[in-house]
């Protein structure tokens, strides 16, 4: 199965569901499902048709377990360091889609596959759902986009989460605010779908700049990103889009924004 294999865009009225494929029912991350999931986000930031995008991991049985340990057992510093710098661009490209991005999480979300939901700006979960950062477990620590979960669920659990290893289940990681909610796996879809509707009608360009402004908040100092925001306000006024959104709201109509 080659890389573009490995990926799967669905369209349906402004909706991608992103599908991708790692190795096995487990959904275990390799170099072929990361380039292919790259080229798929890559194809994606070019469609401005795009109003929200639903990520799910392929099959039945999981989002993703995380990367290939066999892979990772066989690894010299510099292939190492290639491969988690490789894996951390996708999960930076996730982030910087101008639109949200919805995982759809289903069976285990552990190591890489849950850095890469945690780059998501909205997590559904189903019932059976299980998460957890086990690398510590095989010898390695949890990088990358690890990074983001003190910043969700706040310091104390996130340092025992990664110290430990140890998986939680889905009602646990919806009380902590890991996930935004948790549903029975046959309404998985149906729910990221009726999340993914409430920014059909919304500004494609304004969702984009709060998305940048979101990104902002996480990368600079408090005054800095608050001077960045600003700025940002301001230039949201050169286009058509507040008088849009602003004159609809008043007349009580949908609005209809250029694209």
């Amino acid at each position: 199965m080659n890389s573009e294999e490995k990926t799967r865009i669905e369209r349906e009225d402004g909706i991608i569901f992103l599908t991708f494929q790692g190795k096995g029912d487990l959904n275990l991350i390799d170099e072929e499902a990361i380039f292919g999931l790259g080229r798929a986000l890559k194809e994606i930031e070019g469609d401005t048709d795009v109003r929200a995008v639903v990520l799910e991991g392929f099959g039945e049985k999981a989002f993703s377990a995380g990367v290939d340990v066999r892979i990772m057992k066989e690894f010299l510093p510099q292939n190492a360091e290639r491969f988690i710098r490789s894996l951390h661009s996708v999960m930076s490209n996730v982030m910087k889609l101008p639109c949200p991005v919805i995982a759809s999480i289903k069976g285990p979300c552990l190591g890489g596959g849950l850095e890469l939901a945690l780059a998501c700006d909205i997590r559904v979960a189903a019932n059976d759902a299980l998460f957890g950062l086990p690398e510590i477990r095989v010898g390695i620590p949890s990088v990358i986009e690890a990074s983001l979960l003190p910043r969700i669920i706040g310091w104390g659990k996130a340092r025992e989460l990664i110290l430990t290893g140890e998986t939680i289940k889905a009602q646990e990681a919806y009380q902590l605010g890991l996930v935004n909610c948790v549903v029975p796996q046959e309404k998985l879809r149906e729910e990221c779908v009726r999340i993914a509707r409430r920014f059909v009608n919304m500004s494609p360009f304004i969702l984009g700049i709060q998305k940048d402004i979101l990104n902002k908040w996480l990368e600079l100092g408090h005054e800095q990103a608050i001077e960045y925001s600003i700025k940002a306000f301001a230039t949201c006024f050169t286009t058509p889009h507040p008088r849009e959104g602003m004159e609809a709201f008043l007349q009580k109509k949908e609005p209809c924004y250029p694209a």
